[in-house]
């Protein structure tokens, strides 16, 4: 029913009728309340008197209203008054591009400058799960500037996401249920309008998909650059013909001036099987950015004659410039190939640290996790543009963030969930899947999320609103595969780059989302000397024994080539296959290990130093031996960033070191109660694992026991029959066990979904102090042993790394300020009696966490003190990395 003007429908006045389509009618009116002019969408009795497809439309509504994109017409409103459903639009003065392409093609840079604000909106509903489905020219408004503004048209998408619901006669499967034509295009026995922006699988009455907005934009964009309609047929079975089977002229042998990276794009766009095209609008957006910004690919106005050297000039650009095909990080900014690189440092909070960085696919901003020692980590960004950090409320405990698409959202893991929260602070963060650890994630255009729980297990996909999960690598038990992690989709959003862990073929391998093959890229013996495989214009990136490494790689091809580049020395290796770095086309940023000399010290029961062990060194952990006379340590070489930690002894009365471990990742070292042997972790073939050598040197490590699982071991029983340590899982976090050494049997003492770690036997073997979080922060709580039964918990407001006088009489630990306590504790029997923590002294080093520290047998502590800058390195930021590669 046709309204006339002064009607009102809720507080808003119609004023002149705009237009009809098959949901209703358009009409000019004025939102009496604010004075606006706004456009009022009636929708048609068909879809007003279901209530289904009134719920689905409201539904979808809700959805589109949150898009808040400048090239997507907003929606203010949804109301019904009385009888009569209506949406509530901004009004718009300008044309269809349906109506504009009637007077013929739009000029090259023009229809680039329409077709990038197409694509970014197109990017921004993807990203939020909305697919347009009936993208036309009818459905664009070449918006004029307002009164007063010089402004160029402005492209605005209309009916976005609403074209999904169709009246009750037309929901019926395969064609259909199709948009309604416009009226001009019923007549001379034609079927035509929306039938000609229909993707393949729309029309075999496919899923639609992102790939199928793609499809139609690639046949708008042909359309805007020719005046003629990509695909044509004179009858409806030849139209559909058209487009499962034939490709169109080219828009170079129809407009001869335009560029030959722009028909490149158009192929791309317009590829039968939804996964040979681009994957992205993002990534078409860039590339039109690229051609818009690159003078050599630009349309000129060169006669026809020319065109042979145009051809030959444009073929040689691209052919040297195909894998740079993206814009600048800085958005309307061209940085070319021949620019100096740019290298500028961010720094962490103040008294912060920070462990994982990932840049914003934009290249714009840089997001990392920050925390005290003794916190939960929290997400920040930083814009590169800006001195200023932002704080992500809601990320507490987020580790391993990687983003959305189109740079507005980051993704990350937390309390054993992955996650997403918008950087805008708008909104909570939201679940969108469990997951028991992390191990990396990547998220592509078409809303899909592919990511590992950890480091072991295989990878799932998962849509980014949410969902059951889905397999997508399975582990072969002939190779003992353990893990596929850090996964990255390469461009298109079909292959995708992983690590995999196993007993003899781990390395980096490319996968394909819709096949079980696999290919290896590069090899490699150990988690620790190669590490984390990331693409980046043309080229692959990993670390070699903490060197970040650039490779030539063929992403069309899938293949390497040439000899790895070495661009940086010293990154942070933070466990097995993870190293700190994270690259864009244009940017690269990474952040090197913290290596801060330290001082082994005597400190005395009231926190006074009284003596020290040795001088300066990067040390890591150590223990002192049963008798007092040695001490093991982990250390790292201060200046060469590449050699990983290793092993060494110190002999207490003379202050000599002797090496025990060399050119292996080792650490976690504990004595043997006759001082002879040493049990540590080493990542040599595996996550590090529990192996046993000599303490003079000689011989062989011996493994053993083999675990896909980080493995570390914590103390060796008086009578030597026990080493006990802990495991990460990803599957219930850190788990405690024991092993009998005589047998190599091995026993789990506590696996729970809490973390239980750091077990210390008591001196006489009948306890075992540990830690859990099952009250919600880590606390110290004993057990019997070496079989587990009681349980009494000795801290009352916090405690980390409990350890035994060497009597056994007292256990001290400390808490997350830095302050040192002891209990005494007697036995009763078969029973336990600890007495009230008692503190000692605090140290502000230790609230870092950067320290270690044993109680020795003489009473004193020989604490690991930082005799350094103890803030975590800034983050290393290259923009031009490329310009790197030829220093």
């Amino acid at each position: 029913m046709a309204l006339t003007p002064g009607v009102r429908l809720g507080p808003y006045e119609i004023r002149s009728p705009l237009g009809a389509g098959g949901m209703g009618e358009v009409y000019r009116a004025v939102d009496t309340r604010l004075d606006r002019v706004v456009a009022i969408k009636v929708l048609g009795a068909s879809v007003a008197s279901d209530p289904g497809l009134r719920e689905r439309f409201e539904r979808e509504a809700r959805t589109v209203s949150a898009l808040n994109h400048p090239n997507i017409c907003a929606l203010y409103d949804l109301g019904r008054d009385r009888d009569t459903d209506y949406l509530v639009l901004e009004y718009l003065e300008g044309d269809t591009l349906a109506a504009r392409l009637e007077k013929g093609p739009l000029p090259v840079e023009q229809a680039i400058r329409v077709a990038i604000q197409i694509a970014a909106a197109l990017a921004r509903a993807h990203g939020a799960g909305v697919v347009h489905r009936d993208l036309k020219p009818a459905n664009i408004i070449l918006a004029r500037p307002g009164a007063g503004s010089t402004g160029s048209l402005q492209a605005k998408l209309l009916d976005f996401g609403l074209a999904k619901i169709r009246p009750a006669a037309a929901q019926t499967a395969g064609l259909t249920a199709l948009a309604t034509a416009p009226p001009e295009l019923t007549g001379h026995g034609s079927i035509l309008g929306t039938f000609q922006y229909m993707a393949p699988e729309q029309l075999e009455g496919q899923d639609a998909d992102a790939r199928t907005d793609i499809f139609a934009f690639g046949a708008v964009l042909y359309e805007m650059l020719t005046a003629r309609k990509a695909f044509e047929g004179r009858t409806q079975a030849s139209l559909i013909a058209s487009i499962l089977d034939r490709q169109p002229p080219s828009v170079s042998s129809l407009q001869p001036t335009t560029p030959i990276a722009l028909d490149r794009l158009l192929r791309a766009c317009l590829m039968k099987d939804p996964a040979d095209r681009i994957q992205s609008a993002h990534d078409i957006a860039m590339q039109l950015q690229w051609i818009a910004d690159t003078p050599d690919t630009a349309a000129t106005t060169a006669p026809q004659r020319t065109r042979p050297l145009l051809l030959m000039a444009a073929t040689a650009v691209l052919a040297a410039t195909t894998i740079a095909l993206a814009v600048s990080a800085w958005r309307g900014a061209r940085a070319p190939a021949a620019a100096e690189p740019i290298r500028f440092s961010v720094a962490a909070p103040p008294r912060m640290l920070t462990s994982q960085i990932e840049l914003s696919p934009d290249g714009r901003q840089l997001a990392f996790n920050a925390f005290e020692r003794g916190a939960r980590p929290t997400l920040w960004v930083r814009r590169l543009d800006s001195l200023s950090l932002q704080q992500i409320r809601g990320t507490e405990g987020a580790s391993l963030p990687f983003w959305s698409p189109d740079s507005r959202t980051v993704a990350f893991f937390a309390d054993r969930k992955l996650k997403k929260v918008s950087i805008d602070g708008a909104g909570e963060a939201q679940v969108i899947a469990d997951a028991a650890g992390g191990g990396g994630g990547t998220w592509t255009a078409g809303d899909v999320i592919l990511f590992a729980s950890g480091i072991e297990g295989p990878l799932s996909r998962v849509l980014a609103s949410g969902g059951g999960l889905a397999g997508v690598t399975t582990l072969d038990p002939a190779h003992r595969e353990s893990g596929h992690f850090w996964p990255q989709f390469l461009p298109g959003g079909r292959h995708y780059l992983y690590e995999q862990l196993a007993a003899d073929n781990s390395g980096l391998y490319v996968g394909a989302l819709d096949s079980k093959d696999r290919t290896r890229l590069v090899g490699w013996a150990s988690m620790v000397d190669n590490t984390m495989p990331r693409y980046a214009n043309g080229y692959l990136f990993y670390t070699q024994k903490q060197s970040l490494v650039a490779q030539r790689f063929d992403a069309g091809r899938l293949k390497t080539d040439g000899e790895p580049v070495r661009i940086a020395d010293g990154l942070d290796v933070s466990g097995p296959g993870y190293s700190t770095f994270s690259v864009t086309d244009t940017t690269l940023a990474y952040r090197e290990s913290l290596r801060v000399p330290s001082q082994l010290t005597w400190i005395d029961r009231h926190g006074q130093t009284v003596g020290t062990l040795g001088g300066p060194a990067v040390t890591e952990g150590h223990a002192i031996s049963p008798d007092g006379r040695q001490v093991v340590v982990t250390s790292l070489d201060e200046k060469d960033r590449r050699d990983p930690p290793s092993i060494w002894l110190i002999d207490v009365d003379r202050g000599v070191s002797t090496r025990l471990t060399s050119g292996e990742y080792t650490e976690s070292p504990v004595w043997s109660p006759d001082r002879k042997r040493i049990a540590f972790a080493a990542a040599i073939d595996s996550p590090p694992n529990i192996y046993v050598r000599n303490a003079d040197g000689t011989g062989a490590a011996e493994r053993l026991f083999v675990s896909p699982n980080q493995s570390y071991p914590t103390d060796w029983s008086r009578d030597g029959a026990f080493i006990v340590g802990y495991t990460v899982t990803p599957e219930t976090g850190t788990d405690i066990w024991k092993i009998e050494v005589a047998t190599r049997k091995l026993t789990p003492l506590f696996q729970s979904k809490f973390n239980e770690n750091n077990p210390r036997i008591s001196p006489d073997g009948r306890w075992l102090s540990y830690i859990s979080n099952e009250t919600g922060r880590a606390e110290v709580y004993v057990t019997r042993f070496p079989e587990t039964g009681g349980k009494w918990r000795v801290s009352s407001a916090g405690g980390q790394a409990p350890k035994w006088g060497s009597d056994g009489r007292e256990l001290f630990y400390r808490d997350a300020t830095g302050a040192m306590w002891g209990a005494r504790v007697t036995a009763d029997g078969s029973e336990l009696r600890p007495g009230a923590p008692e503190r000692l002294f605090t140290l502000d080093a230790l609230r870092l966490g950067i320290v270690s520290w044993v109680p020795a047998p003489d009473g004193r502590f020989l604490v690991n003190l930082p005799v350094g800058d103890t803030t975590t390195p800034p983050i290393t930021v290259i923009v031009n990395w490329r310009a790197t590669l030829k220093e």
